[in-house]
């Protein structure tokens, strides 16, 4: 069985039949012609928009959601771990420990990016990792995981740094404003937990301090990255860029510049 972030099941469909009664000869009334089934809009400003994504073979009544009541309990080794579900946005405490319990960013590099574009930058950007193996090793075989669908990519972005059972749960019941403080924060946290190099994916000729104050790099992720001891060294290459041989790649900090910037923006409401 297979569900998406945003579940748009047709039970319209089935209520407007039943509508006509169960024994009942009677056409429904047709759906309007722009009720095609999608996943909501969300505001313009989220960079880092969570992707539409499949879960393989998951039940989502079996989680073990404890002390939060988001579901019935089942068995142990189906607990997700600390999930909020009531609306609101979780905590960066339980963010953090989310991504800790995936175990993707802790492991790998971890990939950014900017001013690419709503739908194209973490696509653009994993063509250019899949394309220079040299810079960016794929992963060895007894590393790749089978639930994310990303293969042997070297790399973890925005959209594999949670298991997606929790993004089930916790997304969808979030207004939209609560949606993008909650990607702002996520990102956040997973700069927070990164190891090692990390790269930022971006335009050459982009001015990253010249940002405004609701870019998720500059006020998120940058900062974050910057005071974060486990972080090494940051990257920056222009994914677009397929021609350059060797590629154009810039070291635009490293661990002993120190903290940059104002302290990451935290929870910030939309």
């Amino acid at each position: 069985m297979r569900f998406q972030y945003f579940l748009t099941f047709p039970i319209s469909l089935a209520l407007l039949w039943s509508a006509a009664g169960p024994f009942s000869n009677a056409v429904p009334a047709p759906l309007p012609t722009d009720a095609a089934l999608r996943a909501p809009d969300l505001p313009r400003y989220i960079e880092n928009a969570i992707p539409s994504t499949y879960v393989e073979d998951f039940n989502i009544a079996s989680v073990h959601l404890v002390r939060r009541g988001c579901f019935p309990s089942k068995e142990e080794e189906d607990d997700i771990g600390p999930t909020t579900c009531d609306g609101s946005v979780p905590p960066l405490e339980e963010l953090r420990a989310q991504i800790q319990r995936w175990n993707k960013v802790p492991t790998r590099p971890s990939a950014f990016y900017t001013k690419l574009g709503q739908a194209g930058g973490i696509s653009t950007s994993k063509c250019w990792i899949r394309s220079h193996p040299d810079q960016i090793p794929p992963l060895p075989a007894n590393q790749v995981d089978p639930r994310d669908g990303e293969g042997n990519l070297g790399a973890v972005f925005f959209d594999n740094i949670v298991d997606p059972r929790y993004m089930q749960v916790v997304f969808p019941k979030m207004s939209g404003p609560k949606q993008t403080s909650f990607q702002k924060l996520l990102s956040q946290a997973m700069a927070m937990e990164s190891v090692g190099t990390a790269w930022i994916f971006t335009n050459a000729d982009e001015d990253l301090n010249g940002l405004d104050d609701l870019n998720t790099w500059k006020n998120w992720e940058f900062p974050a990255l910057t005071r974060n001891e486990k972080v090494d060294r940051i990257l920056r290459t222009d994914p677009n860029d397929l021609t350059s041989d060797p590629p154009a790649i810039q070291t635009i900090w490293t661990k002993g510049d120190g903290p940059q910037g104002a302290e990451p923006r935290g929870l910030v409401d939309f």
